[in-house]
Formats: structure tokens, sequence, C-alpha cells
């Protein structure tokens, strides 16, 4: 999924609402640029809590983990400082052990960021790779499943 396809996505699988604090700024005045990735993730696990996972129960007692092997950001316009914002999962792209998360970041009415996370789902005590399971898969499902290209799939790695 290209960024153009991320601007233009009807459908929003969730809604996550932040005001920009003092810390998440730099020296510009603007959001330090890995900040825009704890927005994702923070809205990631909004969004797994708003479909009733529990997360801090998979964490601490579940048999896998999905750790992030590829994050991405693409920055359109400065995030201010009190600014509020919309951060939105857009789409996701399945694979039989990852998932591609898709987001869209809004405020002051206008689009400021979009980019994308890969989770792989592996057995926490070995690391080899597992399917996602049944209750988190579940949650996954509300988002909207978007295919990929060749062009993107080259970039992105083989999902299989």
């Amino acid at each position: 999924m290209n960024r153009r396809e991320i601007l233009d996505a009807i459908d929003v699988g969730f809604t996550h609402r932040h005001s920009v604090r003092f810390q998440e700024i730099d020296a510009a005045g603007i959001a330090y640029f890995p900040t825009i990735i704890s927005y994702f993730h923070d809205a990631y696990a909004a969004f797994l809590e708003d479909s009733g996972a529990d997360l801090p129960a998979m964490v601490d007692k579940g048999d896998f983990a999905a750790p992030i092997k590829h994050a991405e950001a693409d920055f359109l316009r400065p995030i201010r400082f009190g600014e509020k914002l919309e951060i939105q999962l857009v789409g996701r792209r399945d694979g039989r052990s990852e998932v591609t998360i898709y987001y869209r970041i809004l405020g002051s009415g206008e689009n400021k960021a979009v980019g994308a996370t890969v989770h792989v789902f592996v057995q926490r005590r070995t690391f080899e790779r597992t399917e996602a399971p049944p209750e988190l898969r579940q949650a996954l499902e509300r988002l909207p499943l978007f295919t990929v290209d060749a062009s993107a799939e080259a970039h992105h790695g083989s999902s299989r």
C-alpha cells in the first residue's frame, strides 16, 4: 500500500485521539521524528483494547509475542505542541505469521503523516514464527483488508 492509498482510504477501522505534549517536540518546535512511531503504536494498543483484547494479560501470560520487524512513516506537515491529533488505523495486510497495519495522522484539518508497522507473530520461548492467536486475529479483522501489489511486496518482503 502506498502513501496515496493510505491518504485516500475512506474506511477507517479505528481512530485514537491524542494531544501533542511538550515532551514530544524537538528544538524546532515540532514532533520529534520517532514520536510518530509511538503515536502509531499507542493507537494500535488502544485499538486492541477497544476490540476487547486483554493486552496486559497477553503480554504477561501469553505464549506468543508480536514484535515489530518494520516501521515506516512519511511526514507530510509539521505536528506542533498542543495540536489535537487523530491517529487512524486505516487498514491491514495479512500474512500467515505477520500483519501490516496502515496509519494516517490528521491534525488541524490536514494530513500530517502516514505510515505502517509490520508485526511478526512468534512463539514467546523460541521466537519461531507462528500464526496469530484467534483472539488477536478476530480483533484485527475489524480493520479493512488491503491487498498489495507486486512492487509493495518487493519493498516489504514476503509475508509467507
